[in-house]
């Protein structure tokens, strides 16, 4: 039997390049083989995000240019816009996501001519491990919030936890199979549980009691929910194996913009969860995401945000400029003019840069072990306990060495091996 070949191209965020793990392994499972590039594939499967404008362009822009290729649309953007999608595509297949399962049985009707849509909201766990030095492990999909401004919500939906006995598998699997990093992934790890009476603490301590040498990622939480269980999460990280890295996004410094966002916390929150991890955890990694231009937001809410980021000095920010979705409540508010957005997002960037190369240099000296997890054309990437970024001229992947930090820029420290 002929083996057809597939090539995923994966657009967003770490729970999309989950689900394109899980496809990929459902396919060479059932005999399909892995293309070099999108140019020698049989099929092209394209894992779609909805999260702003300026992606889904490019996605529609990526169908166009490999109209003469046999394609599969999955992801988010098949929920939020289908009915458009049919309309603009009426040739190509299209799944939603938690249809990804049926990946290789939709496949094989594509190649035999048929066009399929398979989008359903049955939810269902979707969790792989492969031989990979990184795995990404999602513990749950959908979230419990309902922001203003967020069209994830209309493609993940509500809360559904993982069983902790799968997640706890996986892992397990992955670590046998070589894996040293565990990212775990979801809308929003910090209300992981909530629905099944378990948390995300708990999660993590059983995790770490996994025998075996890796670190955990623990990848973005809400501090609605972070807040709920923050003394036990706090102590949860106190295992080595968690890397001392907190993604807590906070969206704005000002308490009317977050209450118009609908997130659920206040500024005040936020600094409360920070102030916890750092107090226990002095040099933590904190990333933080902030939304420039929500509609009502006056430039007084604007520099009680830039107040905040030189307050709290994050060592990364997310930032992105307010793009309006449709079926959010914010599509239909008074929006912010486009060029102010864009002056504020720069302004977030340009104090982001001066903030985090200060943060960087303050390792400058410091010597202990970085595992390394990538490479570029001329150097090794490595991260440390605290999951900064380390370049390093030379090394192996899977490799942990032990380094002396001996320059530092905006987005890395330079290391120079010591050992």
């Amino acid at each position: 039997m002929e083996k057809y070949s597939f090539f995923i191209m994966t657009f967003g965020c770490s729970a999309n390049s989950a689900d394109s793990n899980f496809m990929e392994k459902i396919l060479l499972d059932n005999g399909f083989k892995k293309a070099k590039n999108k140019e020698d594939c049989d099929f092209l499967i394209i894992n779609s995000c909805t999260v702003k404008t300026p992606t889904e362009l490019k996605i529609i822009s990526e169908i166009k240019k490999n109209k003469n290729k046999k394609i599969i649309l999955s992801g988010c953007l098949v929920h939020h816009k289908l009915e458009e999608l049919k309309k603009m595509f009426p040739n190509i297949s299209m799944i939603g996501v938690e249809d990804v399962h049926k990946i290789a049985v939709i496949s094989k009707e594509v190649l035999l001519g048929k066009k399929i849509i398979s989008v359903s909201n049955i939810k269902r766990t979707k969790i792989c491990a492969k031989k990979s030095l990184i795995n990404i492990i999602p513990i749950s999909s959908g979230c419990l919030g309902n922001c203003a401004y967020c069209s994830s919500k209309i493609a993940r939906g509500k809360l559904f936890s993982y069983p902790k006995n799968e997640i706890i598998s996986k892992i397990k699997t992955a670590v046998e199979l070589g894996s040293k990093e565990i990212w775990l992934t979801s809308q929003d790890t910090g209300c992981y549980g909530f629905d099944i009476g378990t948390d995300l603490a708990e999660l993590l301590n059983e995790i770490t009691e996994i025998k075996g040498n890796f670190f955990v990622r623990v990848g973005m939480m809400n501090p609605k929910h972070a807040k709920k269980i923050l003394k036990n999460l706090v102590k949860a990280y106190k295992s080595e194996k968690i890397f001392k890295f907190l993604h807590l996004p906070v969206q704005s410094g000002s308490n009317k913009i977050l209450k118009k966002m609908n997130r659920g916390y206040t500024v005040s929150d936020f600094k409360r969860v920070v102030s916890e991890f750092k107090k226990n955890y002095p040099k933590l990694n904190l990333a933080v995401d902030i939304i420039a231009g929500l509609p009502g937001e006056t430039e007084e809410d604007f520099q009680k945000t830039m107040g905040l980021i030189e307050k709290i000095k994050p060592d990364s920010i997310y930032a992105s400029k307010f793009w309006k979705r449709e079926g959010t409540t914010a599509f239909n508010m008074e929006q912010v003019e486009g060029s102010v957005i864009k002056e504020r997002s720069k302004k977030i960037q340009e104090l982001f840069h001066k903030i985090s190369l200060l943060k960087n240099e303050k390792w400058i000296g410091w010597e202990g072990e970085v595992l390394i997890d990538a490479k570029t054309k001329n150097n090794f990437i490595g991260r440390n306990y605290a999951y900064k970024q380390f370049i390093l001229d030379k090394g192996k992947i899977g490799e942990t060495v032990k380094v002396k930090a001996k320059s530092a820029g905006i987005f890395y420290i330079r290391g120079e091996r010591i050992d």
